[in-house]
């Protein structure tokens, strides 16, 4: 039998929402950061819940992001992981 580990943090969270799997193009809202080093990276960038963000790519490392006042910033993919945004379009 496999032993699989139970995280009551990550349990419920939004995978199918989160920032790593935002498509190029595609304009999102910040909801939800989880993780105070998440947390801390983000806010160093100007990221934070209610942000809204514009995904211009991605590679297997990073994502890159456009912030509305033009500023683009690249977030590593193991952080936009716990980054819930909801589609704005």
């Amino acid at each position: 039998m496999k032993y699989t580990r139970h995280d009551p943090m990550t349990a419920k969270w939004p995978w199918s929402r989160s920032l790593a799997v935002t498509g190029k193009g595609r304009t999102v809202q910040v909801k939800r950061i989880l993780f105070g080093a998440v947390e801390d990276r983000c806010h160093g960038l100007g990221i934070r819940p209610g942000s809204i963000l514009t995904c211009e790519g991605q590679d297997d490392d990073d994502i890159t992001l456009t912030l509305p006042g033009g500023e683009r910033h690249r977030l590593p993919r193991h952080y936009a992981w716990f980054v819930s945004v909801d589609p704005i379009s």
